[in-house]
């Protein structure tokens, strides 16, 4: 029973559908907290995407990965490269249905950011090689993404420069750099995990820059910025005092599990605990939505 339980966790966790529904549910989340009527078409695109890009940049780095002496990700990946080439497919084609169900409009915008998170890890660009932008990169492309293009999709204009207008409101701007804080310590915090692999193949990441204690520093202080943004969200009128609430108590828990954090903490505690942090944001939000 308890290898049955392993190996359905392991499913989850390492295959990425975890990580995607987090995408998913912290997009969903900007619908409910900006006021917007909820397209599901977006959301659905964004767990596509995350599974695709996700799986692909496994495809493409598992060549780094050691099947011995490897963590037990890399040798979950190794193990099941038929799978995740399937779910690459399965992916690609749930992209396609979300882009005629939302408009072949969405390729435009969508195309300079798709590049640049594929710049991000091939090899003969590999921009995570540039000093401290690793998790940068990450953090600014999960807030376009879950915040900046639901704003644009349900403020629709006629031309693109009517649409890029929309993204200059002092809401968005507000939940970009809020959702922007979020991500951040939580990036920042997995390049810990990440620091021996990094460390061997040239990567220089806060961690491997600074040290594990300034790297916590560091991510504890953007969650303090994070809460910030969200209390003056709320003295502003744009949150609610219920969503202010669910929106601190994820910030507060992302920064224990951030503080508690080690060398030794294991793999699961990573995808499951700290991934789990986006995942929990988005479902708070929903469930208050749907239970107000």
């Amino acid at each position: 029973m308890r290898i049955v339980v392993k190996d359905i966790a392991d499913f989850c966790l390492f295959s990425n559908i975890y990580v995607a529904l987090g995408a998913s549910a912290l997009t969903i989340s900007t619908y409910f907290l900006a006021g917007f009527s909820l397209q599901f078409a977006y959301p659905a695109f964004v767990f596509f995407s995350t599974l695709f890009l996700y799986n692909f940049q496994r495809v493409v780095l598992s060549k780094n990965y050691d099947s011995i002496k490897g963590s037990v990700r890399h040798q979950w990946i190794l193990s099941n490269r038929n799978f995740i080439f399937l779910q690459l497919l399965l992916a690609s084609i749930g992209l396609v249905i979300c882009v005629f169900a939302i408009g072949m409009f969405l390729i435009l915008y969508i195309a300079p950011f798709t590049l640049f998170s594929v710049f991000y890890f091939l090899p003969f660009v590999n921009l995570r090689k540039v000093p401290g932008l690793k998790a940068f990169m990450v953090s600014f492309i999960w807030a376009i993404i879950t915040v900046s293009f639901p704003f644009i999709l349900c403020q629709l204009k006629d031309n693109l420069i009517s649409n890029l207008e929309v993204i200059k409101s002092s809401k968005h701007i507000y939940m970009f750099m809020d959702r922007f804080f979020l991500v951040m310590p939580l990036a920042i915090i997995f390049n810990v995990r990440d620091l021996k692999h990094d460390q061997e193949i040239g990567i220089k990441t806060i961690p491997a820059l600074f040290g594990i204690t300034i790297t916590k520093i560091v991510s504890v202080l953007c969650l303090v910025a994070f809460s910030i943004l969200v209390i003056i969200q709320f003295r502003n009128h744009l949150y609610s005092s219920q969503n202010t609430t669910a929106l601190l108590f994820s910030g507060l828990l992302s920064a224990i599990f951030i503080l508690f954090n080690s060398e030794k903490s294991s793999e699961y505690y990573y995808v499951f605990a700290i991934d789990g942090m986006m995942l929990l944001q988005g479902l708070l939000v929903i469930a208050l939505q749907l239970f107000e």
